[in-house]
């Protein structure tokens, strides 16, 4: 996806009072910014407030180390970001997601919590997340997996042979009906990147392994470091059966013990 995307801090609205004289610096307040312009699209400085309170809340709820603030503000304006690029191309390909979908996710939701859509809206209200708001992002996050599944479907062509072979690798192995709970860190690299931009991935991905031989909170760092869809989640992938994992992680994960660290895989 090429899009073009433009980081800005500018003044987006505001108000003077005027009385018989001239407008003073005083009177004039600011009452939002944009601060990232994405293609036709705009992220502004109230946005990236409510999205940080509420990542903030998710992660203290599962007692995840926070990130000093600058990190986090960076990592969730980049989240941001990549959300705004996903739901412009959404948007241009004729990905939509109506209200009854979104109702029907919802109520999966509340139902998962043991609660009724009363009740859940109650709770979401009480920790300070706007209902209205929650539900876009709902509509969002549906919108931007189903994106992502269509661009995956047309890209991806599986021949019967390679099916074949996977599942006798896997039945070998006996670990086809195992399951993991997995949590991972990403250090993305571009696409024909070059050399320096590889070794400087490869760097910071070291880094980050040092850091949690040497202690560090395995969430907290996955919050400040990742580029992966669950960054803002301490990493957690959930439970995966080894059938759902590309070939080159079971290789690995079959040889780890509950709680190890894998070391970099590329």
């Amino acid at each position: 996806m090429n899009h073009r995307i433009i980081h800005l801090f500018i003044a987006l609205l505001g108000f003077a009072v005027w009385g018989a004289g001239h407008a003073k610096a005083a009177d004039i307040v600011e009452l939002n910014r944009i601060i990232a312009v994405v293609d036709e699209s705009v992220i502004t400085e109230a946005q990236l407030k409510q999205r940080i309170f509420t990542i903030t809340l998710q992660l203290r709820q599962n007692n995840t180390p926070l990130p000093p603030q600058e990190v986090l503000r960076r990592q969730v304006l980049e989240r941001l970001i990549m959300e705004q690029v996903q739901l412009d191309l959404a948007q241009r390909v004729g990905v939509q997601v109506n209200d009854e979908q979104v109702n029907t996710v919802i109520a999966n939701i509340a139902r998962n919590n043991k609660l009724s859509l009363p009740q859940f809206r109650q709770v979401l209200e009480r920790d300070g997340i706007d209902f209205v708001e929650f539900r876009e992002n709902v509509r969002n996050e549906v919108t931007m997996n189903r994106l992502r599944t269509r661009q995956v479907d047309n890209r991806v062509a599986i021949t019967e042979q390679e099916i074949d072979d996977f599942l006798q690798a896997q039945l070998i192995r006996g670990t086809l009906n195992i399951e993991y709970q997995l949590s991972h860190i990403l250090i993305s690299v571009p696409e024909a990147a070059k050399p320096e931009v590889i070794k400087a991935a490869q760097a910071k991905a070291q880094q980050v392994l040092d850091e949690l031989k040497a202690g560090a909170d395995f969430r907290q760092q996955a919050v400040a470091y990742s580029d992966g869809q669950q960054a803002l989640k301490g990493g957690d992938l959930g439970w995966r059966k080894a059938a759902q994992l590309p070939t080159l992680f079971t290789e690995s994960i079959a040889r780890m013990e509950v709680g190890e660290l894998s070391e970099l895989i590329r």
